[in-house]
Order: C-alpha cells, then structure tokens, then sequence
C-alpha cells in the first residue's frame, strides 16, 4: 500500500508537487491510497486504475487526471522499455483557489454528484505534449523560483483543459471538491462483481477494512462475501457460455480462476454440470 505523493517524497509536501516516475519492474493491482489529486503525463507503458465505480486503461497518447480516492493502480512495461511518467499533484485547496480565482463554475445537480467518477482522461495534443516538454525542463531547476513556476505551470495546464473541454472539466472539478458525496456501498460492489478481485482489494476500494467489510455485507446481503462473490461469477459465466461466445478456456481466469480445473469444478458444484457440457 503507497501513500502519494507522501512516498514519493523526503521534502516537505507543498500544495502543488513534481515528480519524474520511472520503473524497470512491472506492478499489478497495487494499492494506491492518493492523499492529493494527481495529473499523471505518461511517457512510456501502459496504466489500469481500478476505482470503486470504474475502471480506466491509457497508454502514451493520453493524459490522466485522477482526484483523491483509493484506488488499484497496474503499470505495464511496452517493448521491453520502461514505465515512465511525470506526475503533477496538486491539493483539494489549490483546486478550491483555482477556481475561485478564476470564478468558474457551473451548475451541477445532485444527480451528478452521486455519480461522481474520481478520473478524467484527457487526449495529448500539440500544446500538452510541449507542456510536458515545460515540465522536464522544469525538474532540472533547483532555485527558490522553480516553486513560482511550477504553480504558475498547474494553473496554464488547469486554464487549458478549461478550455479544451469546456463545462465537462469544470464541472468534474467541482464535484471533486463536493466532500459530502459518498458513493453507496452496494454500488461498489455492483460494479465490481464480476471482475477478477480479491475481498480484500474490495474492501480497500470501499475504504474498509476486511473485517468491516464482510460485517457490513453480510448485513447488507445475508451471506458471506466470498461466498456471494463466487456465485455472482458463475452465474455470469454460464452466461457467456450459453451464448457460445467463449469457451471455458477463454473464461477461467476473468473470473478469478488460475487454472480451467478449478473453475470446472466450481461450477460444476453450482450448477450440478461441467461447463464444457453447456457448449455440446
């Protein structure tokens, strides 16, 4: 579990914060606790973020913004290069002085606030990539006026996805800043049934810990989560396989599985016959 940008750091954290990521070593799933929001500028590899309504997948085409939440962050290595980003945090009060500074808002209902998606990708383009080409150069200055800069440089970037996107950013940035919005604890776990996840990685998405989590759903359901979580995935797959869209083989492992025998078996239990029988 990594705390960012606390982690990333030995200097006192400031309100806004650059850092040049890089990594020779694959992760998959880590467990990402974001104490600031973050604009991620990937140069090399492949990202996945899991969040607890949602997940998103980019590659070096494109940006990601991504607000204060707990999240599962995987970073792949592309032809044998490296995983590199550069990353620009920035504070829930620098968010709040941005907007206020520059009066923008929008009118945003309650309906969207429930709704609430703590991301926002965002296309590279011709000023973005000389922006990122601003930053590297920036992480090179050592003086006191780099601090200036950097703020001014968040508060161009912010201006000009303002203006790339119009009401849609504003108002992701709004609802952001809305800290009595709380996602409902049976959507989370809506969204999140049929995908290869551990108890315990959905219990760190719905801010929990596993004892607290398999209280609260047992309370919520009447069964136990691993056992409702198993059931879930089956149903799912004999799904899929009685619409002869995929075989067995090509399952297993979308649904938690390591090899083919013990899904079989599984849903053999559940449903009193071998998977592969549905197909015949």
């Amino acid at each position: 579990m990594e705390n960012l940008p606390f982690c990333l750091f030995t200097k006192k954290i400031e309100e806004v914060n650059l850092y040049d990521y890089e990594s020779n070593i694959e992760i998959n799933r880590n467990k990402i606790i974001l104490e600031q929001n973050v604009i991620s500028f990937l140069l090399e590899g492949h990202k996945e973020v899991y969040f607890s309504e949602t997940s998103i997948e980019i590659d070096d085409s494109k940006v990601l913004m991504m607000m204060q939440s707990n999240c599962l962050m995987t970073e792949q290595i592309l032809d044998n290069r490296q995983y590199r980003s550069i990353l620009l945090f920035f504070s829930k009060q620098k968010l709040r002085e941005f907007l206020i500074k520059f009066n923008l808002s929008v009118n945003v209902n309650t309906t969207q606030i429930e709704r609430f998606v703590p991301c926002f990708a965002i296309e590279k383009d011709d000023f973005i990539n000389t922006f990122m080409k601003s930053l590297q150069l920036l992480l090179g200055l050592k003086n006191s006026s780099s601090r200036r800069i950097l703020d001014a440089k968040f508060e161009e970037i912010m201006l000009y996805l303002v203006d790339k996107y119009e009401n849609s950013f504003v108002t992701f940035l709004q609802n952001s800043l809305n800290d009595g919005y709380e996602l409902s604890f049976r959507t989370i776990i809506e969204n999140n049934k049929y995908k290869a996840m551990s108890i315990e990685e959905i219990a760190f998405l719905c801010n929990m810990s596993i004892s607290t989590f398999k209280r609260h759903f047992e309370e919520s359901y009447n069964q136990t989560p691993g056992k409702w979580f198993k059931t879930q995935k089956l149903r799912k797959a004999k799904e899929i396989l009685q619409a002869g869209e995929f075989l067995p083989s090509e399952l297993h492992k979308g649904f938690g599985y390591e090899n083919l025998s013990n899904f079989s078996a599984a849903f053999k239990k559940e449903f009193g016959i071998n998977p592969s029988s549905i197909l015949k």
